[in-house]
C-alpha cells in the first residue's frame, strides 16, 4: 500500500490513526504533514512536529539538549586556534610585527595618538586598573619602562620637567627635540659659565610667573641652576 492509498484511509476515517502495518518513517513523516495541512492548520508546526514520533525508534523531533551535546561556542575555538598558532610561530610572527612598525612608524603613532585623543580617559583607567589588580602586568610595565629609560634619558628627563611645570599650574610643553637643538645651540655648555651643562634652567623661574616653553629655558649645570634658584638672572647676578 503506498502513501497516498494510505492518506485516503486517513481522510476517510476522520484522521483516526491507521492500524495497518507500520510504514517506512519517511513516507509516515510525508503522510502526517498533509494530513496536518487540511485538518490541525491552526496548531503551532513547531508542537505539532515535536509531538510525532515513528513506532519503535527514537523521536523524530525532540530539543537539542536531549540528544546532543551543546553546540561548540565557534568564538572560543576560533580564539584558541589564533593563541596556538601564535605561539607556534611567535619569532617569526614578532619579527613580522617589527618590520611593519619599522615601516609605518609615522602612521601608527597618528593613530594611536587619535585613538588616545578620542578615547583617553578610558584607555588610562583601564590600564590603572589593570597596573593595580594584576601583579604580573605591573612588573612587566616596569621593566618595559626601565629599559627605555635607559635607551633615552633625555626623553625621560623632559616628561619629569614637563610634570613639574604641570605641577606649578603651567600648561606648557617642551619637546625633546626643542630641548636637543636648544642643548645644540649652546654647544652643550652652561649658559652662564660655559662648563658642561647637566640640567634645564628657566631664565624666568615658573614660581615667578616664567612659562614652560622652548623659549624660557637655557641649557645649565648643577652649580648654576641651583644657585640661581628662583631669581631673575639679573638678580642672582647682583646678589652673586
Amino acid at each position: 500500500m503506498d502513501d497516498s492509498t494510505r492518506a485516503d484511509e486517513l481522510r476517510e476515517t476522520g484522521g483516526r490513526r491507521w492500524n495497518g502495518p507500520a510504514p517506512a518513517p519517511k513516507g509516515w513523516i510525508r503522510c502526517t504533514l498533509r494530513l496536518l495541512s487540511h485538518h490541525l492548520s491552526s496548531l503551532s508546526a513547531l508542537a505539532v512536529l515535536r509531538s510525532i514520533r515513528c513506532r519503535g525508534s527514537t523521536p523524530i523531533w525532540t530539543s537539542r539538549s536531549a540528544t546532543s551535546a551543546p553546540m561548540p561556542n565557534k568564538r572560543e575555538e576560533q580564539l584558541a586556534a589564533k593563541r596556538r598558532r601564535y605561539w607556534e610561530n611567535r619569532e617569526e610572527l614578532r619579527a613580522k610585527q617589527r618590520a611593519y612598525n619599522s615601516k609605518n612608524r609615522e602612521q601608527i603613532r597618528a593613530k594611536e595618538a587619535a585613538r588616545r585623543k578620542t578615547n583617553g580617559e578610558q584607555i588610562n583607567a583601564r590600564k590603572r586598573q589593570r597596573y593595580a589588580e594584576d601583579p604580573e602586568f605591573r612588573a612587566r610595565l616596569l621593566e618595559t619602562n626601565r629599559r627605555y629609560d635607559e635607551r633615552n634619558p633625555h626623553v625621560r628627563a623632559e616628561m619629569s620637567r614637563n610634570y613639574a611645570a604641570r605641577r606649578w599650574g603651567d600648561s606648557g610643553r617642551i619637546t625633546s627635540a626643542e630641548w636637543v637643538a636648544r642643548v645644540t645651540e649652546y654647544g652643550g655648555r652652561c649658559a652662564y659659565c660655559s662648563r658642561p651643562a647637566t640640567t634645564q634652567d628657566h631664565v624666568v623661574p615658573l614660581s615667578r610667573g616664567g612659562r614652560h616653553e622652548i623659549a624660557n629655558v637655557v641649557p645649565a649645570c648643577k652649580s648654576c641652576n641651583s644657585s640661581k634658584r628662583d631669581k631673575l638672572v639679573s638678580e642672582w647676578q647682583e646678589a652673586a
